[in-house]
């Protein structure tokens, strides 16, 4: 019964106010003076979004609900996650449907038409395995059980690409727990993110990789059609981006993600 106790409270640590303000990701509301000013709409791929399904809180697989909200806290605007899917994403910049985008893409895939900030952040996809797999090459994962999130459809491609069995959850600490239970031979993220949960001492049974594959940058699209935005995005993003704050949101997420899949494991009754 304690340790029941002891998991409900972490978990409504984890999902609550406590949490830091890099790590907040839900939509801010304005509040007092603030309420006739218009939230700072970022628009976020559907599966990037924030995962609360109302009983559990999930960390993201990447960082841009996550910089979304931190871009709108620098800004002191109140923040609006606008869903997004990829064909959808320049249409709504260039309509000022949304003030700018967050996104993954692939160098020869940016819409022109755009005005693209890179970040420091970059990293291939790889692998988090048990450290006694047979498993040597990317070649070697077919017909084997490869775990995955939904967020990136690079990962889906990828996991296609091999011939394996795929299962997708809806988060990272989802697919890692079934490594951990055996369930999965291999759970595919981005590999700067693994190798700082590798870093653990409880995730050194299952620190074994492979090389990581087709490296992107994570980027923030605004329209050259509204310059005032697009230069106090520019400036609030260069506050945010020295790469100690990445160093520093990295280790958090393989915190957060390592703690997702410990309850996962043995926290299913602390509802």
């Amino acid at each position: 019964m304690l340790v029941v106790v002891v998991l409900c409270l972490a978990t409504a640590w984890r999902s609550g106010a406590l949490a830091g303000v890099d790590a907040q990701a839900a939509v801010v509301l304005p509040s007092g003076a603030d309420r006739a000013m218009r939230p700072l709409r970022i628009g976020l791929l559907p599966s990037a979004m924030p995962l609360d399904d109302g009983t559990r809180r999930y960390t993201e697989e990447g960082f841009e609900a996550l910089l979304a909200q931190a871009l709108a806290n620098t800004l002191a605007r109140p923040l609006e996650l606008v869903p997004l899917p990829i064909d959808t994403q320049a249409t709504a910049l260039l309509g000022t449907q949304v003030d700018a985008v967050l996104s993954r893409p692939e160098a020869d895939h940016r819409d022109t038409r755009l005005l693209w900030l890179d970040t420091r952040f970059e990293s291939g996809l790889s692998v988090a395995m048990r450290s006694d797999t047979d498993i040597r090459t990317w070649q070697d994962l077919a017909g084997r059980t490869l775990c995955l999130s939904a967020a990136d459809p690079r990962s889906l491609a990828l996991a296609q690409s091999l011939n394996a069995h795929i299962r997708v959850l809806r988060a990272p600490g989802q697919a890692l727990a079934l490594v951990r239970s055996g369930d999965c031979d291999a759970s595919l993220h981005a590999q700067a993110q693994l190798a700082a949960l590798f870093d653990r001492k409880d995730w050194q049974k299952f620190s074994a990789t492979l090389p990581p594959q087709g490296t992107t940058r994570l980027a923030l699209a605004v329209s050259p059609a509204a310059p005032a935005m697009a230069a106090a995005l520019q400036q609030a993003l260069a506050a945010l981006d020295r790469p100690a704050a990445w160093q520093d949101r990295t280790r958090q997420w393989a915190t957060d993600v390592a703690f997702d899949a410990y309850l996962d494991q043995v926290g299913t009754d602390c509802h």
